[in-house]
């Protein structure tokens, strides 16, 4: 019963993107003079536009569009630590008030984990996670998020057996909620949680935007290894 109902309030609290209807936005939209926030502004959730083409992204994640149809990303924090990872994501809808696109990502990494016996094993853990991202314009200068990915590894990682036994550097399907505001025409800041219902670990963080420059810092509650 504890586990449904973690389960539920989870979905709550990510699925539950606002009261501000259609007829809201488009209030906002045609009141305002205000150039609207770019609504690819995001934290950790992949943005569901894809980058323009011919341009790189730099900062904690590196990025590069094609054709403004496709990009190729990867998390440059988690390839220092280990975790090789390559992602692409396709924006499937986009217009003033919403954006939806769907991503992937593939991560290979050496796991220590640990059996019923205590016996210590090495073994290379890769994973496809397929997910996507809905974006949706709450004011001019304020913008939400709210996406997933689920995770396919080979070999499965039970969750307790990773040694330490608590770490973020092994991911599971994830949820996560976000909300981003702008700051003029180029700077923005964006905020969010995320919740990993694979091995049950909350996470929290933020990230500031100047121009194609990214850098944010994002924090797992309650783990013994990669924390930030």
């Amino acid at each position: 019963m504890k586990t449904l109902i973690k389960y539920v309030v989870a979905a709550i609290l990510f699925l539950n993107f606002g009261a501000a209807g259609a007829a809201q936005r488009k209030v906002v939209r045609e009141s305002s003079d205000e150039t609207p926030l770019y609504l690819g502004v995001t934290h950790i959730l992949p943005s569901a536009m894809v980058i323009p083409a011919g341009t790189i992204v730099l900062g904690t994640s590196v990025g590069l569009g094609f054709f403004d149809v496709i990009d190729f990303s990867s998390n440059l924090y988690l390839d220092f630590q280990q975790v090789f990872n390559i992602s692409s994501k396709i924006n499937i809808f986009k217009d003033d008030d919403y954006a939806f696109g769907i991503f992937g990502t593939y991560t290979t990494q050496t796991v220590k984990t640990t059996d019923v016996n205590l016996v210590t094993t090495s073994q290379t853990s890769t994973s496809i996670s397929p997910g996507a991202v809905f974006s949706y314009r709450i004011a001019p200068q304020l913008t939400g998020h709210v996406g997933g990915t689920i995770v396919f590894r080979n070999p499965v990682i039970a969750k307790g057996s990773t040694i330490p036994k608590r770490t973020a550097l092994v991911q599971g399907s994830t949820l996560n909620k976000e909300f981003s505001i702008g700051f003029g025409s180029r700077v923005a800041f964006s905020t969010g949680l995320s919740y990993d219902t694979t091995y049950d670990i909350w996470g929290v963080g933020g990230s500031f935007h100047i121009g194609g420059f990214q850098l944010g810092v994002h924090y797992y509650m309650n783990v013994d290894e990669g924390a930030f």
